[in-house]
């Protein structure tokens, strides 16, 4: 569809103010509870399956001898590479930015995953893990918090 009200710029023009408010969100409402790595991923990865399942009514020679090719081959490596950190690092570490609460809650040998419903992970200041109203940042200090909760003494 090369004329008419929808034409292919108009769609690429549609496509880059979505993702150019999307940009813009970031950067004046950032939340910390929403994952921006995991909503980029995704956009990457239904662009590529977009390019490889879905039939274009008018396709030129580059989209099918060199895009669709390179579209699958990016799917590809994009789920091999998505198995294996899955199956290498769990739960995954995040690339950039603090690490979450659950995650400092799992690198404390100490702590029973069963005790973990205790601990809270939100504050003011972004991830913050809480038990009982007072902030833990050590093993040490999870040990000592949650056995207060429970009213447990050494």
């Amino acid at each position: 569809m090369k004329h008419g009200l929808l034409n292919r710029w108009v769609r690429l023009l549609f496509m880059l103010s979505f993702i150019a408010l999307d940009v813009i969100q970031y950067h004046t409402a950032h939340s910390g509870g929403t994952s921006y790595a995991a909503h980029l991923g995704g956009f990457g990865a239904g662009m590529c399956i977009g390019a490889v399942v879905l039939h274009n009514l008018e396709s030129e020679w580059y989209e099918r001898k060199i895009l669709q090719p390179m579209a699958g081959v990016a799917l590809l490596l994009y789920a091999v590479y998505a198995v294996v950190k899955t199956a290498t690092q769990w739960p995954p570490e995040p690339y950039w930015g603090e690490e979450p609460c659950c995650r400092q809650l799992l690198d404390c040998p100490d702590l029973e995953p069963g005790w973990f419903s205790s601990f809270s992970c939100r504050g003011e200041a972004g991830h913050e893990l809480k038990i009982g109203g007072a902030i833990v940042e050590t093993c040490a200090a999870m040990l000592q918090g949650y056995n207060t909760q429970q009213g447990i003494t050494a």
